[in-house]
Formats: structure tokens, sequence, C-alpha cells
């Protein structure tokens, strides 16, 4: 296709408004690298957001990753199924999933715009456009979790999401009262343990907290212990997501037949395409984002649109916990609308 492309990279650091903690870690932070590939006139984007609290590479592995694979990969993709063949040329991608989302990102961006479609549609031409959309809430004591919660059900989210297991189950239960107050009854409170508790605490956590009745929790187990997610599932005490789980590729096919539901991070598992072919493989799935910029949110929502229709609310309102981080395809009152221009549908000034 004539000359070859050119990468760019460029870093970045999104800062949180207030500090995330989670049974695993507290987040205040994300360290990312924003790529951009441009070859005859058009611009793909892509972002690289390594989650190694969550089981992702660390980030000098994922600079190191994108300086090498852009070196190798000089030729432009011909098409969507091309993508993965090039990105086989570059093997420092295997174990870098952030880093191979990020240039898997710009690729299909490029492809999308040269084909004048949506990101969405080039996944799956029957993608959907308009998603529903969960709010995080970041208080940690009752009474201020009660608030929050209010303040998100008027602004018209349905979907709470509450981290757990960093306390007693005596104490999120009281949390978790709160949030069930401030919601009100029709509100679906989700549960994340970030693989706080073994089986039997997880049992005990989730009949407790179950009394203000639950959507669903997130990786209630380790993710060392694959077969315990599966054994808190089969309890059915409330439906069970696998999340960080999925990080192990050996462990995949059975959290696919094992989970309730898939929570798919395209940072996590390498890319786009690798994560709408494992979310189709679950009974259910949804796409979060995991504090990431704009441009790995805008790939996230394509990824979102692209999976079988679920009526589950994905993670995607995470730019509301960023400083500076706001995006056209933030969601508003709970939904997010997709726009029709070709590509992400994002302008090239967000790479800065």
């Amino acid at each position: 296709m004539g000359a070859a492309v050119k990468w760019t990279l460029r870093e970045v650091r999104w800062t949180l408004k207030s500090p995330v903690t989670t049974s695993a870690a507290t987040v205040s932070r994300r360290d990312a690298v924003l790529v951009k590939l441009e070859h005859e006139g058009t611009v793909g984007l892509g972002e690289a957001s390594p989650l190694m609290e969550f089981g992702g590479e660390p980030f000098t592995q994922c600079r190191a990753a994108l300086e090498e694979s852009t070196r190798q990969l000089a030729r432009a993709p011909t098409g969507a199924a091309d993508v993965e063949r090039l990105l086989e040329r570059a093997p420092g991608l295997r174990n870098a999933p952030a880093a191979r989302f990020a240039v898997e990102q710009a690729m299909l961006d490029w492809v999308a715009k040269r084909m004048g479609l949506p990101l969405r549609k080039l996944l799956s031409p029957g993608a959907a456009r308009e998603l529903a959309v969960n709010a995080l809430l970041v208080s940690n004591e009752p009474h201020a979790l009660r608030g929050e919660a209010a303040t998100w059900r008027e602004r018209g989210f349905s979907t709470l999401k509450l981290k757990v297991g960093g306390r007693s189950p005596a104490e999120d239960l009281l949390r978790v009262r709160a949030v069930r107050e401030g919601a009100g009854l029709d509100a679906k409170i989700r549960l994340d343990a970030n693989g706080a508790w073994d089986v039997e605490k997880a049992a005990h956590a989730l009949r407790l907290l179950g009394e203000v009745g639950l959507e669903l929790c997130e990786q209630p187990t380790p993710v060392r212990d694959p077969d315990a997610l599966g054994e808190v599932a089969r309890r059915k005490l409330c439906p069970v997501a696998a999340d960080e789980g999925l990080v192990v590729a050996a462990s995949r096919e059975a959290l696919a037949r094992e989970a309730d539901v898939l929570v798919l991070k395209p940072a996590l598992l390498g890319g786009l395409l690798p994560a709408l072919a494992l979310g189709r493989k679950g009974r259910a799935a949804y796409v979060t984002a995991g504090y990431e910029g704009p441009i790995a949110r805008a790939g996230a929502a394509h990824l979102a649109a692209a999976l079988p229709r679920s009526k589950l609310a994905h993670g995607l309102h995470t730019g509301a916990l960023l400083e500076k981080a706001d995006s056209p395809l933030d969601a508003v009152r709970g939904a997010l609308k997709l726009p029709e221009a070709p590509g992400l549908g994002l302008g090239t000034e967000v790479f800065g």
C-alpha cells in the first residue's frame, strides 16, 4: 500500500478526581501511552493504559512493547481480518495486553475510517447504537454512599456499582444498605469484590449482602483459583461475573462456561477482537473501562455495541472519575449514544 505507515507515541497521565479503593489496591492515577497511526491521509488512534493492579503488564513493559511493535509493523492493514495477522508479526505484544489493545485499536480505527464505517459496525454489522451504562460509587462510608447513590439516580443512572471485600461483610452490609436507601428499590446494585474472598467467605458475604437485592457480583474469588468462581456461581446466591480471572488465558474457556456473566476489559484481554470473540462464548457479557482516557473508552464502547444484545449496563462512565479526560462519547443520563462518524468517532485533537 505504498509508503510505510507512520506511528507516533505520546505519554500522558490521567489523574482521578478521588482515589478509588478496591480490595486489591487504591488507584489514584493512570499512566498511559497514546498511539497514532498515519497512512495515506487517514489517522487511526489507540490508547494503552495498563491495568497492573488487575493483572495487566507494568507500564515500562507496555511502553517497550509499543516501541518495538510499531517499528515492526510497517504495513497498513488491508481490512479487519488482516489486523490480527499483522499483529502476529509483533511477538512482544503477546505478553503486553494493553499495548496490543492500543495497536489493534489504532489499526481498526484506520480500517473503519477507510471503509466509511463506525468501528462498531466493522466489528459487527448489527451493532447497537445506544448502550445502558452504570455509575461507579467511590465513597467509602455509608452516609456518603447514600448521598452519592441518590445523586447518580437523579442524573438518570439506574445501575450502580459498589466495590466490596476490603472490609468485613458486616461493614459492607451497612454500605450496601446505604446505597439501597439512596438509590431506591428499583435501582440495580452491582458489587465488585476484586477477588477478595474464598468460596466460603464469598458464600457468607453474598448471603448477607443479598438482603438488599443484588444484580450480580463481579469476581468474588481470587484470579488464581478459577474453580472457586464456578463453585460460587453454582450456589446461586446471586449471578456471578468473571472479571480479572479472564486475564489468565488458560482459565477463559472454563470461566465462559461457569460464570453467569463475563466482564470484558480489552486492555486486559489484548484488544477488541479477542474480547469480542470471548464475549460471544459467554451466557452474557458487558464491557468495562478501567479508569482509561477518551480513546480507550471509545474503543470499549464500540466493543460493547458489537456484543450480542444484553440488558446489562456497561461500565463505560469511568471518564467521570478522571480530571481533564472528557469525551464526546461519555454517557448522558445513564445512556451512551455512539456517533455515526467513521472509526471511533473521535477527532485527532484527543491525541494532543
